[in-house]
């Protein structure tokens, strides 16, 4: 990677507690290409393997964030939503934080999430909201150079959601991790900047799966192991053949199969008959030579990803169900004035 000039080393910040300021950050969700599942250390969020992850706008999460010097009073409120899972992530992340860099004060984030449906499992929005809250929380506490540094931003992230790591570092990622490495070891980096040749369209799919059963599950597969060391293999296949969008799309497909092959090995299966049937029709595609694939994470919603338009738009005719048109997105969603009052009134009254 030093020699293709991808990999840098997140720099070390000095903390400018800003208190009673509100910080702004927002992020994307990501799908997995080269897909990780287990953990070697949950507290810490440092994975079992390396991991490759694209930028989707499928949603978008902005985050206002404010440090009070006073202790004990942690919040995390997603706006318009009672998200106990999401508060539950918080909570732990933000004491794990305190402690990795002696940081004393209450946390308050003031959240919002904008999806392009209705509701779905398994596009990506954890990463999203980790991403926005990383950013928003780095701008408040480090010096400003930080928040230049996505390597080191990826680190915050990271400790909410692995894939939060990820989107930080996107459109098109990788998150260096593995057993045994340090907390300012496991950090993510941009593998190309611009990603303009692949085109998306999301299946959203509803579903209660939770991705924390999923990491606590996959590691009793008697393949899990196995599957560890190919994600080592495919994730230098990319590095070393630069990700371009055949292989973006070819990698996410078979990865995949590869992950859900193992959650069923342990009697856990995520799709549904819509998942089946959203996949049956893009085999028909790839079968007579189209080169079209899909990602599939930790729940049932399918995206759809190929490297012409008309491609998808075939796809859709296809199904005949929603499929959201969707881009890899470069850099942070714009934050809309209407949240940035939402924040001010937020923080006023509380």
């Amino acid at each position: 990677m030093k020699e293709k000039g991808l990999y840098r080393a997140p720099g070390k910040y000095r903390k400018e507690m800003r208190y009673g300021e509100i910080h702004y950050g927002s992020g994307y969700p990501i799908t997995g290409l080269i897909k990780f599942l287990g953990y070697y250390d949950e507290s810490l969020k440092i994975a079992n393997f390396p991991s490759i992850s694209l930028n989707t706008d499928v949603s978008e999460a902005y985050s206002a964030f404010m440090i009070s010097k006073d202790n004990g009073n942690d919040t995390a409120v997603v706006e318009g939503e009672n998200s106990p899972n999401i508060t539950k992530k918080a909570m732990t992340a933000i004491n794990v934080f305190k402690n990795l860099y002696d940081i004393k004060g209450s946390f308050h984030f003031y959240l919002r999430i904008k999806r392009k449906y209705a509701g779905a499992k398994g596009l990506g929005e954890s990463a999203a909201v980790a991403a926005a809250a990383s950013r928003s929380l780095v701008s408040a506490l480090f010096e400003k150079e930080a928040l230049k540094d996505s390597n080191f931003i990826s680190i915050v992230a990271r400790l909410a959601s692995g894939s939060g790591s990820k989107s930080v570092a996107g459109p098109l990622s990788l998150w260096l991790t593995a057993p045994a490495v340090s907390h300012e070891g496991s950090f993510s980096l941009n593998l190309r900047k611009e990603i303009d040749d692949i085109f998306l369209c999301a299946v959203p799919i509803r579903d209660s799966v939770s991705t924390a059963e999923a990491h606590n599950t996959v590691i009793k597969s008697p393949f899990y192991q196995q599957w560890s060391r190919l994600q080592f293999d495919a994730v230098y296949s990319i590095i070393s053949r630069g990700g371009y969008s055949a292989q973006i799309i070819e990698n996410a497909t078979t990865n995949t199969y590869l992950m859900h092959s193992v959650l069923i090995s342990t009697g856990k299966l995520l799709w549904n008959q819509d998942t089946l049937r959203a996949m049956g029709i893009v085999e028909d595609m790839r079968r007579i030579g189209r080169l079209i694939g899909f990602s599939i994470d930790t729940g049932p919603s399918v995206l759809v990803m190929a490297d012409r338009e008309d491609l998808i738009k075939e796809f859709k005719e296809r199904y005949n169900g929603e499929c959201i048109d969707a881009s890899v997105p470069n850099g942070a969603p714009d934050i809309p004035s209407s949240f940035v009052e939402s924040a001010e009134r937020y923080f006023a009254k509380h």
